[in-house]
């Protein structure tokens, strides 16, 4: 494959383009410093951005990596100038060269719920504009913090220590922020990266491979259950009786839901609907069969209390995709495909704060597939906070 790169000179730049070669690829640089480029990549071809449409005329694929990165301090202009005019400048001086590819390297830095730093709102900007540009394939690709043989950025402290060391600092890095390792980039440049697709691509490392994240993660489900369990006991039996006198029925509503691996098991909440509803999404309900009491419960997302039962039988976590019914068969079948089913269920999630319910299953598994690849210790808590002060209604009576 032919592949055109721009950018080396970059951390990320330094790590991949070696791993391309090994491989076999023809690689071409482009870089404005010609004499630091030859220095650094001795017995590559390389080339200046004004030289693109004639030295990688008919190339396979161009990786764009030239960026102005978040650790850069200064105005927006800045940012504006090398993210987006010369990314958009970049791609038209592809498309004359007919590359049959671009891939725009971005950063999980946009999908912020917060308020997004100017690095991250040029690099949304530049993606915008790319999606105007005519007569060129093109995919942006999202990336974590970056790791290869060596570390960069904040990080390059760790290449000062033994590597057992190093590598087991990291692993309590990687559990609070999601993190690739360049094998994984490269693995993707040669096998998927002609292909076309329809959506966001992100590419990460699992966290279920990190013994940190995994051990913290079923550390604060436990603490979780266990709090809510001694401290409201009481308020769980009031409320068991004060369902059982509003209607009948038992007060625990079971009801069967999809977990990991696509296994079924029995998820627990207290009943807020009157008996006889039918079992459908909660969105297809009708208003008058939720409960008087169910509704304050609903609202108040009181209704979870019990499934701390399910947390103690660790069939959900705290912090995860909502578990689907088994009827829900759109839904199941685009978080398949996602890898969605590869992760606990939570009764609280990436999607449930941003409002996006089952009535929408493939925005759902779509903003579920985006919480595999940005899940972290510090994303949880974040979850967990934000549900607290309010944040998601969970599915909503229509």
């Amino acid at each position: 494959m032919k592949v055109v790169i721009t950018g080396a000179s970059g951390f990320l730049g330094n790590e991949l383009i070696p791993e391309l070669k090994s491989f076999g690829h023809e690689i071409l640089l482009v870089g404005r410093n010609l004499k630091i480029l030859s220095e650094r990549y001795p017995g590559y071809e390389i080339c200046g951005y004004n030289q693109i449409t004639d030295a990688a005329f008919g190339f396979d694929l161009m990786i764009h990596l030239a960026v102005l990165n978040n650790n850069f301090v200064g105005e927006s202009d800045k940012f504006h100038d090398i993210n987006v005019k010369f990314l958009i400048e970049t791609a038209t001086l592809a498309q004359k060269a007919r590359v049959k590819k671009l891939i725009n390297i971005s950063t999980f830095h946009v999908f912020n719920l917060g308020t997004l730093s100017e690095y991250a709102k040029s690099k949304l900007a530049g993606e915008k504009l790319l999606s105007k540009i005519d007569g060129l394939n093109i995919e942006t690709i999202y990336l974590p913090m970056v790791y290869g043989k060596l570390w960069g950025g904040k990080l390059k402290l760790l290449n000062y220590l033994p590597k057992f060391l190093a590598s087991f600092f990291f692993q309590f890095i990687a559990s609070l922020k999601p993190t690739v390792e360049i094998g994984k980039i490269v693995t993707f440049i040669n096998h998927q990266s002609l292909e076309n697709s329809s959506e966001n691509r992100f590419i990460f490392k699992n966290q279920d491979k990190n013994l940190v994240f995994v051990f913290s993660k079923r550390l604060i489900d436990l603490l979780f259950a266990m709090t809510i369990i001694m401290s409201l006991f009481w308020l769980i039996l009031l409320l068991c009786v004060a369902i059982r006198m509003e209607s009948r029925g038992s007060p625990i509503f079971c009801q069967s839901r999809v977990g990991k691996n696509g296994k079924v098991f029995t998820c627990y909440k207290f009943r807020t609907m009157k008996l006889g509803t039918e079992e459908i999404s909660t969105h297809q309900v009708s208003p008058s069969s939720i409960t008087w009491l169910g509704n304050f419960l609903r609202k108040t997302k009181i209704d979870e209390l019990p499934q701390v039962v399910n947390i103690l039988r660790n069939e959900i976590s705290l912090v995860g995709p909502r578990p689907s019914l088994t009827s829900q068969e759109i839904l199941l079948n685009e978080r398949k495909k996602r890898g969605v089913l590869n992760v606990k269920p939570g009764i609280t999630g990436w999607a449930q704060i941003q409002n996006i319910d089952m009535s929408n299953p493939v925005k759902l598994a779509r903003t579920d597939a985006q919480y595999l690849a940005f899940q972290s210790t510090l994303l949880d808590l974040k979850i967990i906070i934000k549900t607290a002060f309010g944040s998601g209604q969970g599915d909503k009576i229509h």
